[in-house]
């Protein structure tokens, strides 16, 4: 292992556990919070302290709901924000996605279907303004999502200790929450206030992250990576100082292993997975399941021990196609086990039904087919 993946290792293991302390003690703060609700409510609604205790389980429950209510509300309104601020800033709309749930603009109008990112609730991908690909504004399309949810969060300090005061507080302190976890910069989310901050320092990033956007919007519209101009792949082997310029790599990986061209992939990709100063973790686990396809169709040594080694972070992947495509060629090349590869192909036709994007699920299929092909010889 070389000093830079050792480092980047640590750190992301460093902010994950920081973040998950801030989350349980946020969370912590969130049941105390709906205690102390619940004991304002019931001084309000009742007298009796028999009657309390009976209807104290069913309140409770109403206000965890509430509470998804307002978490979800937050969450769509994060990513409209973007949207809003977006168009204000000169993009055009491509998609919207609310969970799993994307609207996104085609060819042949708005089509609406399923996609998940691991580690994502939300995401909002907008089709950069015209110009130049180092001069053009990032910061309101990206922070757009952390605004909104701030001015929510102020428009609900009613202050007073009425119920809906009360409720609409909760909502408040749920939109601290959410304008926390993306406006704090975090490299291994890679979340929105990381972005602004390497945008605003790095014209390199700032042609990355442009890039990245028209690769995306391309897909939308049916474009395959081999009908894509090459310049938007464009990357030379350094030691990336930033997400936004080790995604930029790590795209080129993706277009060479579309294209076929496994050994020079294979090359990039560890030469990224060692090298790269900074990566978002779910661009990390994408990266090493896609280098273990790559390994299996050059009939590489230790395959087993890499597969078991990342089975766990593999399953946070599992509905996402190349998962299931990396899953099938496994199950399939190195395990020679059948049953096992029908399954997970049966997973990854469930998933391209409902997937939005049809020139990767094309693309993927050639690649389903490829594995078969090898089986057979």
């Amino acid at each position: 292992m070389t000093k830079n993946l050792i480092s980047r290792e640590k750190k992301a293991k460093r902010q994950s556990t920081c973040t998950k302390l801030a989350m349980m003690v946020y969370f912590m703060a969130v049941g105390a919070f709906l205690g102390f609700m619940l004991s304002e409510i019931q001084e309000q609604w009742f007298e009796n302290s028999e009657i309390r205790l009976v209807f104290s389980g069913a309140l409770y429950v109403f206000l965890l709901a509430v509470f998804m209510i307002f978490w979800l509300l937050n969450i769509c309104f994060h990513e409209l924000g973007h949207m809003i601020f977006g168009l204000m800033s000169g993009y055009e709309f491509q998609s919207i996605r609310f969970g799993n749930l994307i609207i996104l603009k085609t060819e042949d109008g708005f089509k609406m279907g399923k996609n998940s990112l691991a580690g994502t609730a939300g995401q909002c991908l907008m089709k950069p303004p015209k110009g130049s690909v180092e001069n053009y504004p990032t910061t309101l399309y990206n922070m757009g999502g952390c605004i909104v949810n701030g001015v929510l969060m102020l428009g609900m300090l009613l202050g007073g200790k009425s119920v809906a005061a009360l409720i609409c507080l909760m909502g408040a302190f749920i939109g601290l929450g959410v304008v926390l976890l993306n406006g704090i910069p975090i490299s291994s989310l890679s979340n929105d206030g990381y972005n602004t901050l390497i945008l605003c320092k790095s014209g390199k990033a700032r042609k990355a992250f442009w890039y990245s956007l028209e690769i995306n919007n391309a897909l939308a519209k049916g474009i395959r990576y081999a009908e894509m101009p090459e310049e938007w792949f464009a990357w030379e082997k350094c030691v990336t100082e930033n997400n936004l310029e080790t995604a930029q790599g790590i795209n080129y990986f993706s277009y060479l292993m579309m294209a076929k061209e496994y050994e020079k992939a294979k090359e990039i990709g560890q030469y990224i997975m060692e090298n790269a100063v900074a990566m978002a973790d779910i661009h990390s686990k994408m990266l090493k399941a896609d280098l273990l396809f790559c390994c299996i169709m050059l009939d590489s040594d230790k395959i087993r021990e890499i597969y078991k080694k990342e089975e766990k972070n593999f399953k946070k992947l599992g509905g996402m196609l190349d998962m299931q495509r990396t899953n099938y060629a496994y199950a399939l090349l190195v395990e020679k086990d059948e049953k096992q590869a029908q399954m997970y192909q049966e997973k990854f036709q469930a998933l391209a039904e409902k997937f939005p994007y049809p020139a990767e699920i094309e693309a993927e299929q050639e690649l389903l087919h490829e594995v078969e092909e090898k089986y057979q010889k």
